[in-house]
């Protein structure tokens, strides 16, 4: 029962920092959510800052976990891009951010373990995201000029700020848009 309160607990705390940030919450806000007392909170997650680890780890997990599916799916890495196009675009229709590029912008308020946390999630990111552009352009699928590492940050940052363009529009079409050609920019001619 306890490992399903948490599990509340971080849904509810997931939900409010995809739309409103971390720093736009108190536990009185999860405690009303999920229908608990701020004790019941705080006996979970001893402090804010733990819970917000702990939500950065777990979100990481999902989303790294999702990422190695879309390896196992598809073997075109013009697919692969276009998969973890679908990823932010997914957030769009859910009108919220990625956890962690709203928490990016609270970076200097956030504990020193949540900064490390939120850095090792891009950081998988942009492996990923290098391997797929080598590989793709080893096969003659995709194209592009320079360092892979350099286009893996780009499309992360990319795909970041368009997120935040997008929802600040409440525009799923103009997520779509900009992942299309973001994608196809990168597909071999």
């Amino acid at each position: 029962m306890a490992q399903n309160k948490q599990e509340q607990i971080l849904d509810v705390a997931e939900t409010i920092v995809r739309s409103r940030g971390f720093n736009a919450f108190s536990y009185a806000d999860i405690a009303a959510e999920v229908g608990a007392s701020k004790a019941s909170v705080h006996h979970h997650f001893a402090t804010k800052s733990d819970l917000g680890l702990k939500l950065v780890i777990r979100f990481t997990d999902n989303v790294l976990q999702a990422m190695g599916q879309i390896n196992e799916l598809h073997t075109s890495n013009l697919i692969k891009l276009r998969e973890y196009a679908r990823m932010y675009e997914g957030a769009m229709e859910d009108n919220q951010m990625c956890l962690c590029g709203m928490l990016a912008a609270e970076h200097e308020t956030l504990s020193e373990d949540m900064q490390t946390a939120i850095i090792s999630f891009f950081d998988g990111h942009e492996i990923w995201l290098e391997q797929v552009l080598l590989a793709g352009k080893e096969n003659g699928e995709l194209a592009f000029e320079g360092d892979a590492k350099v286009h893996a940050q780009a499309i992360v940052s990319s795909f970041q700020g368009a997120l935040l363009v997008a929802k600040s529009r409440r525009s799923i079409q103009r997520m779509s848009v900009f992942a299309s050609h973001l994608v196809d920019s990168y597909r071999a001619r």
